[in-house]
Protein backbone atom coordinates (compact mmCIF):
# COMPACT_ATOMS: atom_id res chain seq x y z
CA UNK A 1 0.00 0.00 0.00
CA UNK A 2 1.43 3.36 -1.01
CA UNK A 3 0.85 6.24 1.32
CA UNK A 4 1.75 9.81 0.44
CA UNK A 5 4.48 10.92 2.82
CA UNK A 6 2.90 14.39 2.71
CA UNK A 7 0.81 16.30 0.20
CA UNK A 8 1.86 16.78 -3.39
CA UNK A 9 4.69 19.19 -4.11
CA UNK A 10 7.09 17.16 -1.96
CA UNK A 11 10.20 15.22 -2.99
CA UNK A 12 11.29 12.08 -1.11
CA UNK A 13 14.20 12.23 1.29
CA UNK A 14 15.96 9.83 3.65
CA UNK A 15 16.60 10.63 7.31
CA UNK A 16 16.36 14.41 6.86
CA UNK A 17 15.12 16.90 4.26
CA UNK A 18 18.73 17.19 3.03
CA UNK A 19 19.26 13.41 2.67
CA UNK A 20 19.04 12.85 -1.09
CA UNK A 21 22.09 10.72 -1.78
CA UNK A 22 22.17 8.87 -5.13
CA UNK A 23 22.57 5.68 -3.11
CA UNK A 24 19.03 6.14 -1.69
CA UNK A 25 17.22 5.53 -4.99
CA UNK A 26 17.36 4.23 -8.55
CA UNK A 27 16.48 6.76 -11.24
CA UNK A 28 14.27 5.25 -13.97
CA UNK A 29 12.29 6.63 -16.90
CA UNK A 30 8.52 6.47 -16.43
CA UNK A 31 6.01 8.20 -18.68
CA UNK A 32 3.35 8.37 -15.98
CA UNK A 33 2.69 8.18 -12.26
CA UNK A 34 1.10 4.74 -12.84
CA UNK A 35 4.22 3.39 -14.60
CA UNK A 36 6.41 4.65 -11.76
CA UNK A 37 4.14 2.95 -9.23
CA UNK A 38 4.21 -0.29 -11.28
CA UNK A 39 8.00 -0.28 -11.27
CA UNK A 40 7.98 -0.03 -7.49
CA UNK A 41 5.32 -2.74 -7.12
CA UNK A 42 7.39 -5.08 -9.30
CA UNK A 43 10.00 -5.18 -6.52
CA UNK A 44 7.91 -4.98 -3.31
CA UNK A 45 10.61 -6.10 -0.87
CA UNK A 46 13.22 -3.77 -2.36
CA UNK A 47 11.18 -0.63 -3.09
CA UNK A 48 10.56 1.54 -0.03
CA UNK A 49 8.55 4.06 -2.08
CA UNK A 50 8.81 6.29 -5.11
CA UNK A 51 9.00 9.88 -6.22
CA UNK A 52 7.42 10.99 -9.49
CA UNK A 53 7.74 14.19 -11.50
CA UNK A 54 7.04 14.73 -15.22
CA UNK A 55 8.41 11.46 -16.60
CA UNK A 56 11.09 11.17 -13.92
CA UNK A 57 10.81 8.35 -11.41
CA UNK A 58 12.97 7.59 -8.39
CA UNK A 59 12.54 4.11 -6.92
CA UNK A 60 13.62 4.52 -3.31
CA UNK A 61 15.66 1.57 -2.03
CA UNK A 62 17.22 3.11 1.09
CA UNK A 63 17.13 0.24 3.66
CA UNK A 64 15.73 2.47 6.41
CA UNK A 65 13.00 3.75 4.09
CA UNK A 66 11.74 7.27 3.35
CA UNK A 67 11.63 9.24 6.57
CA UNK A 68 11.44 12.81 5.34
CA UNK A 69 10.48 15.00 2.40
CA UNK A 70 11.42 18.31 0.82
CA UNK A 71 9.03 20.95 -0.56
CA UNK A 72 9.51 20.89 -4.34
CA UNK A 73 6.95 21.99 -6.93
CA UNK A 74 5.93 19.29 -9.41
CA UNK A 75 7.09 16.33 -7.31
CA UNK A 76 5.09 13.72 -5.41
CA UNK A 77 6.53 11.28 -2.87
CA UNK A 78 4.89 8.00 -1.86
CA UNK A 79 6.14 5.59 0.79
CA UNK A 80 5.52 1.84 0.47
CA UNK A 81 4.33 0.88 3.95
CA UNK A 82 4.42 -2.83 3.06
CA UNK A 83 8.16 -2.84 2.33
CA UNK A 84 10.20 -4.34 5.15
CA UNK A 85 12.41 -1.97 7.07
CA UNK A 86 15.11 -3.53 9.19
CA UNK A 87 16.25 -2.05 12.49
CA UNK A 88 19.22 -3.08 14.62
CA UNK A 89 18.33 -5.10 17.71
CA UNK A 90 19.98 -3.89 20.91
CA UNK A 91 22.09 -1.52 18.83
CA UNK A 92 22.98 -4.24 16.30
CA UNK A 93 26.74 -4.16 16.89
CA UNK A 94 28.30 -7.26 18.47
CA UNK A 95 24.87 -8.94 18.77
CA UNK A 96 23.72 -12.37 17.61
CA UNK A 97 20.10 -13.21 16.83
CA UNK A 98 18.31 -15.48 19.29
CA UNK A 99 14.81 -16.77 19.96
CA UNK A 100 12.63 -16.31 23.00
CA UNK A 101 15.65 -16.37 25.36
CA UNK A 102 19.34 -15.63 25.04
CA UNK A 103 19.90 -19.41 24.72
CA UNK A 104 17.32 -19.81 21.91
CA UNK A 105 19.57 -20.69 18.97
CA UNK A 106 17.70 -23.58 17.37
CA UNK A 107 18.09 -23.98 13.59
CA UNK A 108 14.27 -24.07 13.35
Amino acid sequence: MFVPITCQEEACRGATAADNSNSCYELVAASSFGKCQEMCLSQPRHCKGFEFSRGRCEIWTRPEGILSSYKLTGFTCFRNDLAPVFSPVDGGKDRACRGATSLGNSAS
